[in-house]
């Protein structure tokens, strides 16, 4: 069960970090990698990953660095990409 965002949160805003999500999930599945091994990577539990990828836990930009180099993608690849949707999805 996805968390609920918070009701001061815009509807853009609750869609844009769902789509971060989505992206992080499919970014992580591309990569051929598991919850499991990609949290042994970060040295993180795998609850961690799980948590961040259901929307229970947010992330920052130091997390998702770290995340992209785990996977071997490129940070500012999976940004670009992030905008392109953002931009083709929610305007």
């Amino acid at each position: 069960m996805e968390k609920r965002e918070s009701p001061r949160q815009s509807t853009r805003q609750q869609k844009n970090r769902q789509l971060l999500r989505q992206l992080l999930r499919q970014a992580r599945e591309e990569a051929g990698v598991i919850q499991g091994e990609l949290s042994r990577k970060l040295g993180r539990s795998q609850g961690f990953v799980s948590k961040y990828e259901l929307g229970d836990r947010r992330i920052d930009l130091v997390d998702m660095a770290d995340i992209c180099d785990a996977l071997g993608i490129s940070f500012l690849d999976l940004a670009k990409r992030f905008d392109q949707l953002r931009k083709t999805r929610y305007t």
